[in-house]
């Protein structure tokens, strides 16, 4: 596996998966996703069950630009890529 993903949850309601166990030689890890970092938005839709989770991983394979929300540390932050 390339990493693991568990739901996140505030104020008793899904808000995104909190990444973690990345590895190295992963496309996340390539892509700068740390350890903790909690994905929230993936080009503007909310991750907020398993189903979109997997549409976050079939997004990368298939969009030329991919922008996720995600906080870190506490903090928002949105990445862009450009992956072609």
């Amino acid at each position: 596996t390339q990493l693991r993903a568990v739901p996140e949850v505030a104020d008793g309601r899904p808000v995104g998966f909190r990444l973690f166990q990345i590895n190295p030689e992963s496309v996340f890890a390539r892509l700068g996703i740390r350890n903790g970092d909690v994905v929230q938005r993936v080009n503007g839709a909310t991750l907020a069950d398993p189903a979109s989770l997997l549409g976050f991983l079939q997004r990368l394979r298939d969009e030329p630009r991919v922008a996720l929300d995600i906080v870190r540390a506490g903090q928002p932050h949105t990445l862009v890529y450009d992956l072609r």
